[in-house]
């Protein structure tokens, strides 16, 4: 059987013998205060209407706020009873928002609790090419949330190739740029002492474009071209090696780092010191592949220091092969290389 909600209607009165002006006061000039309180009680269910020496509380479903109410007036009464000797004309705001402080802390908490269920049950990135990016599996739904609502935070994608783990970072990162959230991005890589780029044409950016042709393959897909190019003679959208982080700080910015599995474990501790106010970084990297050549990975190393000491800043996500979502093909690939031995060197 469900319990029908009853309306209650409630009076907070304010008489002349007990204080000259006193509805005046708590009212203000116009009603004004009673339109501020109105609008902090916004979402409620819960309003006030001014009816000479009284103030008429409506709460349409009978849910304890409009006793919240009550009280809260009467707090407002207290103060101008407290203040009657300063010739008080109304009472100020900062002491509405503070008589009021325990009702709007509940609505924010339910109006968050809402916002929360809104993105539980449809999670999406949405790019400024108009694209909307839906989790493929529980793997990615868990990613796309921390990417897209945890900033000031480190957000660690960790595992197979094909997961999806650069693909959502860059686009949360374009959807966060796009919607205001940062001022900036920045993609980088650490380039592999192995990978011999000296025999390539051109400066250094030149030669470093072929390594860093993912995240661009990342930026075409979600970012018009037109803007992708304007934002990147402006410097909003920024690709370099990683070496080039050095002593810079970094601030309003979406930092992705892909292929951390092949930092050393100094320069992962130097790109993790240059995040300054509103930041968010995504790590993305696989531990199994990295290419230092019998060196300690810095992404393997750090996920090593979090296994010892949790910290709040930083959240981990392993993908597994079951994740695999580029292709049919590329899901075989990792299973047989997971199903088999290598041959002997």
């Amino acid at each position: 059987m469900i319990q029908e909600t009853t309306k209650q209607i409630l009076t907070f009165p304010f008489k002349k013998h007990e204080l000259k002006g006193g509805m005046d006061k708590v009212c203000g000039e116009n009603n004004q205060n009673i339109i501020f309180i109105n609008g902090l009680l916004s979402g409620s269910d819960v309003s006030l209407t001014r009816k000479d020496d009284d103030i008429e509380i409506v709460d349409e479903y009978g849910s304890g706020l409009g006793k919240l109410t009550l009280d809260s007036l009467r707090g407002m009464k207290s103060y101008c009873l407290e203040n009657r000797s300063k010739r008080l004309k109304e009472v100020p705001q900062e002491i509405i928002r503070l008589a009021f402080s325990d009702i709007t802390t509940i609505l924010l908490t339910k109006r968050n609790d809402k916002l929360i269920a809104s993105k539980e049950e449809n999670i999406q990135i949405r790019t400024p090419n108009a694209i909307s990016i839906s989790p493929r599996n529980e793997s990615q739904k868990n990613y796309i949330r921390a990417l897209k609502t945890s900033f000031n935070r480190y957000t660690i994608g960790l595992g197979e190739a094909g997961t999806g783990k650069t693909y959502l970072a860059v686009a949360a990162a374009t959807e966060a740029l796009e919607t205001g959230g940062v001022e900036k991005i920045i993609l980088t890589r650490p380039v592999v002492a192995t990978e011999d780029m000296g025999f390539l044409p051109g400066d250094a950016n030149e030669k470093m474009h072929p390594y860093m042709q993912p995240l661009y393959d990342a930026l075409n897909e979600t970012v018009p071209h037109e803007k992708l190019k304007e934002f990147m003679d402006n410097g909003i959208i920024q690709i370099a090696p990683l070496a080039f982080m050095r002593g810079r700080t970094l601030k309003n910015a979406f930092v992705v780092l892909d292929e951390a599995q092949n930092t050393r474990t100094k320069q992962m501790e130097m790109f993790l010191t240059r995040m300054g106010e509103n930041c968010h970084v995504a790590i993305c990297g696989d531990i199994t592949q990295n290419d230092l050549r019998g060196e300690t990975s810095g992404l393997e190393d750090l996920v090593y220091r979090l296994e010892q000491e949790k910290s709040d800043v930083f959240q981990m996500f392993k993908f597994n092969k079951e994740d695999v979502v580029r292709s049919h093909m590329t899901k075989q690939a990792v299973d047989l290389y997971a199903k088999t031995e290598a041959i002997s060197e």
